[in-house]
């Protein structure tokens, strides 16, 4: 398994917002194992804890800016 330390949301890899994809992207593995897992952990956890960890991690895992689209500041 090839781990990378970058941890990064990319618009490529995304499905709903980028976290399997992110996490397959460190790991170095296919996204949909990753997909899969999440959907089997979320089932087995009563779908709210499952949940819950994926906001938490779409929150805390940094998106990949595009140098040549910065994002907007609200004034």
């Amino acid at each position: 398994m090839n781990f990378n330390k970058d941890i990064i949301r990319t618009p490529e890899n995304t499905i709903i917002a980028g976290v399997c994809g992110a996490i397959s992207g460190m790991l170095g593995i296919n996204p949909k194992i990753i997909r899969i897992v999440f959907v089997i952990f979320t089932m087995l956890t009563a779908i709210l804890p499952g949940v819950f960890f994926y906001l938490f991690l779409m929150l805390f895992i940094p998106r990949k800016v595009n140098p040549q689209n910065p994002p907007q500041e609200d004034l």
